[in-house]
């Protein structure tokens, strides 16, 4: 037969001993093979050991086949993990303007989209305080979801706020990283919810409220007479726009932020002389815009920024803005801007305005809700 090969790895012959008898003879990795074929006629030695060889050369097949998969996975996942190092990360710098301008996103309104912005940004910050190494929505794990929150409660906000930061950043991760990471990724997730206790504003004297509009400069006058005048939230007053406002009739048309994403009716406030007055300060060529372009602004970069302001006038006059509760739970917040809604809601009921003037007046749809803001004449 002279020599068989198969391949790199197996090599053979047959032979004929000096006996008469022939033999085979064959290395396979690296282990020799040599046994007697039984038979003296070269013909049948052949035939004998051909199938040993075939089945050498097959399994050496099978093997190269095996090597040849595994270097194509090697490949494979080298390609891959390139593929990785250079794909591009969004950063957590750029991560809002992505937000905004995803047409996945839910449809927010104005002031929920705000609201969210500052919550986004604020979270930015506390990564690059406390996680330099964090730099893409990528290196949002759940250990720091985990630990921003554990910081935001720390804060003392309440459960309510709370969970309107989880909600927010929850929502944004999610939409984020389906469109600039493998896989769509909530590292928010599992931190469960917070029980949420309502605590009621009261309303303001009205010796407070003389010394709070006494102690008010600038935007902040006008601003404050949009919570008492048009009975605002602090976001409808801080987002005013100059085309909501009609001077020629002394009425502000708007569609209430908290209601924006729900319904598209407007509420139409008639002008108190007093916010008519304030507002009409502005020269008509400069009515262009927000009504309060500084506070707009300030609101839109850090909502809860304008709302420790208020908080901080009312207590300059010697107002009470928060209340000790028992059992060691954080401080309640009793007075705010929102004070101010209630302070014109009480004084059209002691008025006795009807109850539903007021209602379509501030924007509520039900009683349920109406009656949350009712205080009981003295």
């Amino acid at each position: 037969m002279g020599s068989e090969k198969s391949g790199r790895r197996t090599t053979g012959r047959i032979f004929k001993a000096p006996g008469g008898a022939w033999w085979i003879d064959c290395t396979h990795n690296g282990k020799r093979i040599r046994h007697t074929l039984g038979t003296a006629n070269k013909a049948e030695a052949r035939a004998k050991a051909a199938p040993l060889l075939s089945a050498l050369h097959l399994e050496n097949e099978r093997d190269r086949r095996a090597a040849v998969g595994a270097a194509v996975q090697t490949t494979e996942a080298d390609l891959a993990v390139a593929v990785e190092a250079v794909r591009p990360r969004l950063a957590l710098a750029d991560a809002w303007a992505a937000y905004e301008a995803d047409a996945s996103r839910p449809r927010s309104g104005e002031r929920t989209l705000t609201d969210y912005g500052c919550i986004w940004r604020a979270f930015a910050r506390w990564i690059a305080e406390n996680r330099p190494g964090a730099v893409s929505i990528e290196d949002v794990t759940p250990e720091v979801a985990e630990s921003y929150m554990a910081s935001v409660e720390a804060a003392g906000l309440t459960g309510r706020r709370f969970n309107a930061i989880r909600q927010a950043l929850s929502l944004a991760m999610r939409v984020l990283t389906r469109r600039h990471a493998p896989a769509e990724v909530d590292p928010f997730k599992r931190i469960p919810r917070r029980a949420v206790e309502t605590v009621g504003h009261r309303p303001l004297t009205v010796e407070e409220l003389r010394a709070v509009f006494e102690a008010a400069q600038g935007e902040m006058k006008t601003l404050l007479a949009l919570g008492m005048f048009a009975g605002f939230r602090l976001a409808d007053a801080c987002l005013l726009r100059w085309a909501e406002v009609d001077m020629v009739t002394g009425k502000i048309t708007r569609v209430p932020s908290k209601v924006r994403s729900r319904t598209a009716r407007a509420v139409v406030v008639p002008m108190h002389p007093v916010l008519r007055d304030l507002i009409g300060q502005t020269p008509p060529s400069k009515r262009k815009g927000y009504v309060l372009p500084q506070t707009a602004e300030r609101y839109r970069q850090d909502w809860a920024g304008v709302s420790k302001d208020v908080r901080l006038l009312f207590e300059s006059v010697g107002i009470q803005t928060r209340e000790e509760r028992e059992g060691g739970k954080r401080a309640a917040a009793v007075a705010s801007f929102h004070s101010l809604r209630h302070s014109l809601i009480t004084a059209l009921a002691r008025q006795g305005t009807p109850l539903h003037e007021v209602r379509a007046l501030v924007g509520h749809g039900s009683e349920a809700v109406q009656s949350l803001y009712l205080h009981a004449a003295e």
